[in-house]
């Protein structure tokens, strides 16, 4: 893989946890704001913030790779979402959302088996 390769995987990668890491802003977020607190609006903000960095970090990695290959990778975002959620809300998982995710990965991976760079 060319270094050019390289950095624009990084640039996906990052982009999807600047996704993440906005969606879990706006679950924070979303839960202080019954007193409309300044922390929520803070939260929002942050949101938009990581948001921003997402586009341009995304429109990097459409620079250097086609558009259904990237996008591709933003399927990422839900296991990551999970964790997030188990981590930070106590949220459960169940059996069909392991399964659906392992759905999700395995189709990541077998369409990218065969990629030509």
């Amino acid at each position: 893989m060319s270094l050019n390769k390289k950095k624009g995987l990084s640039f996906i990668i990052f982009a999807v946890l600047f996704q993440a890491a906005a969606l879990v802003s706006i679950k924070f977020a979303s839960i202080g704001i019954q007193s409309f607190k300044l922390k929520s609006i803070g939260l929002f903000i942050l949101a938009l913030l990581c948001l921003f960095g997402q586009a341009l970090l995304w429109q990097q990695a459409l620079k250097i790779y086609d558009l259904f290959w990237t996008y591709l990778w933003n399927s990422l975002i839900y296991p990551i979402l999970i964790v997030f959620g188990v981590l930070f809300f106590n949220e459960t998982v169940k059996i069909n959302t392991i399964i659906g995710l392992l759905f999700i990965v395995s189709g990541v991976i077998v369409i990218n088996l065969k990629k030509n760079d």
